[in-house]
């Protein structure tokens, strides 16, 4: 499966992503920066490497540099 998890916007209070698989928009969430960043790990931890893919896009936290 390949998993897309976009962040579309954040402050130093939530932050707003969407979730993707195989391409098809899943919905979108919002969650206290810390959530946000947690859930991110753990999807990024649950991937196999053997048959899924999984990219993060965007900023994921106020404090990261846009760069």
């Amino acid at each position: 499966m390949k998993i897309t998890l976009r962040a579309d916007d954040t402050n130093p209070a939530h932050t707003r992503f969407t979730v993707f698989a195989n391409g098809a928009n899943c919905g979108q969430l919002v969650m206290t920066v810390n959530e946000a960043n947690a859930f991110y790990m753990i999807i990024t931890n649950g991937v196999s490497k053997e048959l899924d893919e999984f990219t993060g896009k965007g900023r994921w936290s106020p404090e990261e540099d846009e760069s």
